[in-house]
């Protein structure tokens, strides 16, 4: 049988994993975990104006381009920072950008 400490315990691990997860959905831009072909465009936009990504169904492509426009907008993380490994361009103060979106489907 389970002491009230033990449950107690237990609830709080629950409750941090919870915090845990919700920092990871709403903070989507800290937790990257990029792939080797999105670390490559990342770098590539340090001396090229234009770029194409392209790749396969539902591996990122979206993603990638919205984490480095969001980096670009807000001048890098909320503290103005970028991440470790970034080799892109990087803005000294937040820039003005449009982003739009289009589809085929009716």
């Amino acid at each position: 049988m389970e002491t009230q400490s033990e449950k107690q315990k237990l609830a709080r691990k629950v409750q941090i994993l919870r915090k845990l997860r919700d920092r990871e959905r709403f903070n989507k831009l800290e937790y990257y975990d990029l792939y080797p072909y999105q670390k490559r465009f990342h770098d590539t936009g340090a001396n090229s104006s234009q770029r194409l990504l392209m790749a396969g169904n539902r591996i990122g492509k979206s993603f990638c381009g919205a984490f480095e426009t969001a980096l670009a907008v807000c001048g890098g993380f909320s503290d103005g920072t970028y991440p470790d490994w970034w080799q892109g361009k990087r803005y000294k103060e937040p820039i003005v950008a449009w982003a739009g979106w289009g589809s085929h489907y009716q």
